[in-house]
């Protein structure tokens, strides 16, 4: 016996939350069987439960929960259906009204309900009863086939073999119904489905009934059936974009002439090979970016979805072997021509090494000039051509041939920086930087802080015109951990972010940025995508935008400040140093790589003292920690220590003090115990004070710091890192910039003048310390070798040992460093905190390890 059972819990939820359709119908359609019931419906053995589906004219059809395998007689081929028809003769399946019995046996009711062509009131044919309960229940009469196959009776139902429409299509047809053939989105390219289409239409035709077809109307994307369109779209939209589009069966079979003639029409498969065989060097699809390139003579351009569909539109109109009428088939096309043409990492040259111009590619290590290359992988290049009529003199300092090269840039930059040619120097560094994508290896980023008006948007603007209008954009600080805006500036070389105000927020987007890592994102209705950004952010700000949880940040910051107001913006200045743009590229390509990786990370003889005390005073607004250095801590001797303490314990000891500063500057930044000892170890090491800690019974010594008294006047971190090198400007800075009136009217800087008045600055200096070995070692560390060549060339023997002793007591071996070894010049290859041996090497070549004692650092006197 069959039972009367309705749906359990999992059916149910499939058919109307997974699929979408109305309750009340699925519940006089389907019901739940087991497969000892499912065999008595079939007429042969089930091995599962699951859903059996029936119309009103009591055609079934069986859907298994786990399909099993089986033989097809005819092929051969085995398989898995997802349902099982009945033995012996089919019909069409007819959903039952949940209200209405006579629903389709009112034939003069039903034809005021169907979609009305022409006055014929045409009812919709589809594949599968799911589709033609979704038809119905939207107020859209339709009738479903059990397959493709079987809107016609089975040949070996008739002794002759022919086949007829099956009852339920020719009771409508004689009745006068039109018929509207609404099959699967990929059925519109499937030639089987195309065979099986034509004779049911030429069978239908027999009948004078008018027949339309919308198959291939809309394509996978947009949902694979008729049901599936619906659920995305909505009834109104299937209606007024499918129905009111559907073409005469005439038009349609106007694809295909003859039955051989279907099968001489090129497959999907077979048109992207011959698209592939032609396009294969200039079409590519980037999948970490999740995007179409195309060669366009210079670079890949990233291209969209529909852009690129169209250009395998245009290609494939013009061969006459692609005869195609549906949108699916363009859409199957390109979704081969994705598999044969992926590129699952997108490599491209060194752009450290190889510099793309808007005429060129300009190698750098050899000075050559290559042609544009598909092999070279550039997906950007600059909008300017390469510089090949500036000339470059390697035998003149760089500021000169700056100076001469690009007047109004040497002169508006001397002003804005005060007249120091380090910070000069650096503007140029962050141009080679910018071009040659240098700050990705680096991990930095740019931030141009200071007074309106003192020409942060002019240098910013510079830069953009360097990189070129396709290269650059902008957006918010806080929105760069966004995944639309990842997705925009992902590829740019240049990102402005203009205008920054003090803000607490998630800097968590520009740290990720700057990083060197892949970074996954989804762009607006596109799937995920993950790739690295390689160009360059430069922050634009007033005062320090950086507040809250700003951990990482001040490693990443590479800082240029302008503090001098132009008197007035004068447009004509900046277009003049616009057209420099040539002269100030291939100057700024001279600069060498360690020279622009100092000067950006403000590391080396790229440290610019104004520069690293604002990146100190920056650091002192949000870590508690370094106020309390800033403020309450100097150096002391390496025997010299103080107490850590902890929570409670007197302002004599470290953490006592820090305390009391934290209470009385109501700060809420504050360390625990723990963790003020290791940071305040880590930023006294950074500073570059020589620190340790040691274990007295419960507690911690800290060697290397004492406590400032109020009668204390050493100099404050802030103070001796501002001490700025003796420099004589080349311009006033008080004069406003303007352009040199000619280019031989400019003349050398008095080299022997400024030497005069650095060994007067640092003799000084030196001096003033000299009895303090810490701070005097300092002093001569940071000095270069002519600067303190120059200084003691007046010394006494015994004078100068003292400064070597000095200088040693508070130099460490580090690598790339010079090192004194018995009176020769060494280098240092490796060298370690915890090793009394250091490895060097001579000027002969040869490589020898010695012991940290016999060590000194060369000071080259």
């Amino acid at each position: 016996m069959l039972s009367e059972s309705t749906l359990n819990t999992r059916h149910s939820n499939e058919c109307t939350i997974k699929r979408g359709l109305a309750p009340e119908w699925i519940e006089v359609n389907c019901r739940t069987v087991s497969a000892s019931e499912a065999k008595e419906l079939l007429g042969y053995t089930a091995y599962s439960d699951g859903m059996w589906l029936e119309g009103a004219n009591f055609q079934g059809q069986f859907k298994p929960d786990k399909p099993w395998e089986s033989r097809d007689e005819k092929t051969g081929k085995k398989s898995k259906p997802k349902y099982r028809t009945p033995l012996e003769e089919y019909d069409a399946m007819l959903p039952k009204h949940p209200e209405n019995p006579r629903y389709w046996d009112d034939l003069e009711a039903l034809k005021l309900l169907c979609y009305i062509i022409n006055g014929i009131p045409c009812l919709v044919i589809t594949e599968g009863f799911f589709k033609a309960i979704c038809g119905c229940s939207n107020g859209i009469p339709t009738i479903a086939l059990l397959g493709v196959e079987m809107g016609l009776t089975p040949g070996s139902a008739d002794p002759q073999g022919k086949r007829y429409l099956v009852e339920g299509l020719e009771r409508f047809a004689r009745a006068g119904f039109g018929f509207i053939h609404a099959f699967d989105a990929d059925c519109a390219t499937n030639e089987n489905v195309i065979m099986a289409q034509l004779k049911l239409a030429h069978q239908l035709a027999k009948f004078k009934v008018p027949q339309y077809s919308v198959t291939g109307l809309w394509t996978i994307d947009e949902g694979k059936g008729m049901d599936d369109y619906i659920q995305k779209n909505g009834a109104e939209a299937f209606l007024e974009r499918i129905l009111a589009k559907s073409i005469t069966i005439e038009q349609w079979e106007k694809q295909f002439k003859s039955w051989d003639e279907v099968k001489k029409v090129l497959s999907p498969r077979e048109t992207s090979k011959y698209l592939v065989e032609r396009y294969r060097n200039i079409w590519k699809y980037d999948l970490e970016r999740q995007t179409w390139r195309q060669w366009d003579g210079k670079i890949w351009v990233a291209v969209s979805n529909k852009v690129f569909a169209q250009s395998v539109y245009r290609t494939i109109e013009t061969n006459p072997e692609s005869q195609f009428k549906t949108f699916s088939y363009l859409e199957n096309v390109i979704k081969f021509l994705e598999l044969e043409l992926l590129e699952q990492e997108w490599k491209t040259f060194d752009r450290m090494e190889w510099i793309a111009f808007n005429d060129c590619v300009y190698e750098v290590k050899t000075g050559k000039i290559h042609e544009h290359a598909p092999g070279f992988g550039f997906i950007s290049c600059l909008e300017h051509n390469f510089p090949k009529l500036v000339a470059i003199d390697s035998n003149s300092a760089l500021l000169d041939q700056l100076r001469i090269g690009a007047p109004n840039f040497y002169a508006w930059a001397m002003h804005s920086q005060q007249g120091d040619p380090s910070k000069v120097l650096k503007l140029l560094a962050i141009i080679n930087g910018a071009i040659k994508f240098r700050f990705f290896e680096l991990q930095m980023f740019v931030h141009l802080q200071g007074v309106p008006g003192a020409g942060k948007g002019t240098y910013a603007r510079l830069l953009e015109t360097i990189v070129g209008k396709p290269n650059y954009t902008s957006a918010k600080l806080n929105k760069l951990g966004d995944d639309n805006v990842i997705a925009a500036i992902i590829d740019k070389q240049l990102v402005i972010c203009p205008d920054e105000k003090k803000q607490a927020c998630d800097f968590s987007g520009l740290l990720t940025l700057t990083g060197g890592d892949n970074i996954p994102y989804i762009a607006k209705y596109k799937p995920q995508a993950d790739g690295k950004f390689y160009g360059l952010i430069v922050v634009i700000s007033n005062s320090n935008p950086f507040i809250g949880d700003v951990t990482g940040i001040d490693r990443r910051l590479s800082l240029v400040t302008f503090d001098v107001p132009l008197p007035c913006r004068d447009m004509a200045v900046e277009e003049k140093m616009q057209a420099e743009v040539p002269q100030l590229t291939a100057l700024a390509l001279t600069m060498n790589d360690q020279e622009v990786k100092d000067l950006i990370k403000g590391s080396g003889a790229g440290a610019i003292p104004d520069f690293k005390r604002m990146q100190w005073l920056h650091r002192t607004e949000n870590d508690s920690v370094a106020l309390f250095m800033e403020e309450m801590l100097m150096p002391a001797t390496p025997d010299k220590y103080v107490m850590l303490g902890g929570k409670g314990d007197d302002i004599n000891t470290l953490y006592g003090a820090y305390m009391q500063m934290c209470e009385e500057n109501n700060s809420k930044s504050l360390f625990t115990k723990n963790n003020f000892r290791g940071h305040l170890l880590e930023l006294c090491r950074e500073t570059g004070w020589i620190v340790r800690e040691a274990r007295q019974g419960n507690g911690w010594r800290i060697y290397g710091v004492q406590l400032r008294n109020e009668e204390e006047e050493a100099p404050r971190i802030s103070e001796w890192l501002g001490e700025c090198r003796q420099c004589r400007p080349s311009v006033d800075p008080s004069v406003d910039p303007k352009p040199l009136p000619s280019k031989e009217s400019v003349g050398c800087v008095d080299q022997n003048a400024s030497k005069a008045t650095f060994e007067h600055a640092l003799l000084q200096k030196m001096l003033e310390v000299w009895d303090n070995l810490y701070q005097l070692g300092e002093i001569v560390l940071k000095a270069s070798e002519e600067e303190l060549q120059t200084a003691v060339q007046n010394c006494t023997p015994e004078q100068i040992a003292h400064i070597k002793d000095a200088a040693n007591s508070v130099w460490r071996p580090g690598l790339n460093r010079d090192a004194d070894y018995n009176g020769e010049r060494v280098e240092i290859w490796e060298a370690g905190s915890q090793k009394r041996e250091v490895t060097v090497r001579t000027k002969s070549g040869a490589v020898l390890k010695i012991k940290r004692g016999n060590l000194r650092p060369w000071l080259g006197i």
